[in-house]
């Protein structure tokens, strides 16, 4: 009898343990780092249906849906097709992120390749700025051409200001200042 009660307890703690387990896989999945593909090369932040470089890179750095651009959390990937991206927005219409492009999350910016994926700054302002507060970015760009970007001041970087960790994998940095 002795044997029986332990073997009736050692089996209701077992199936509380698999219960418990199975609970616990049965909560909402979690959201996983993206692929966000920018599919036009005008440079806005409005919600009109397409996701731009800017709307691409503000949807990874908050980890949400950006105009058509997708949600994902941690290092996300954006894929920016041939053609050239010109910079147009003014830092009153980018309020949040200034006329550049201000990375502040891990992330990879993959081109189409240097000869044919151009971002341009018309020598307006600086192209690419890796924010380093609150955390320091691990960032790799590869396979385009970071052009015409300019500094103010004493901000070196009219291509790219890195405050993070950055690696280049076949990028062209031409005419910044």
């Amino acid at each position: 009898m002795v044997k029986r009660t332990s073997s009736n307890l050692l089996l209701a703690v077992m199936m509380v343990f698999v219960l418990a387990g199975l609970m616990v896989a049965g909560e909402g999945q979690p959201v996983y780092a993206a692929t966000i593909a920018v599919n036009t090369t005008d440079d806005e932040l409005n919600t009109d249906g397409d996701c731009s470089l800017r709307e691409a890179i503000q949807a990874a750095n908050t980890d949400s849906a950006v105009d058509a651009c997708v949600t994902g959390s941690g290092a996300d990937t954006i894929t920016v097709p041939a053609g050239t991206y010109p910079l147009t927005i003014g830092s009153s219409a980018a309020p949040l992120f200034g006329s550049h492009l201000r990375i502040d999350s891990d992330l990879t910016l993959s081109g189409a390749g240097a000869g044919s994926t151009i971002i341009e700054a018309g020598g307006n302002f600086r192209i690419f700025l890796i924010f380093s507060s609150p955390s320091q970015p691990v960032v790799t760009i590869s396979g385009l051409t970071i052009r015409n970007g300019k500094s103010f001041g004493a901000n070196p970087g009219g291509g790219i200001q890195n405050g993070g960790t950055l690696t280049t994998v076949a990028v062209s940095i031409a005419k910044a200042r």
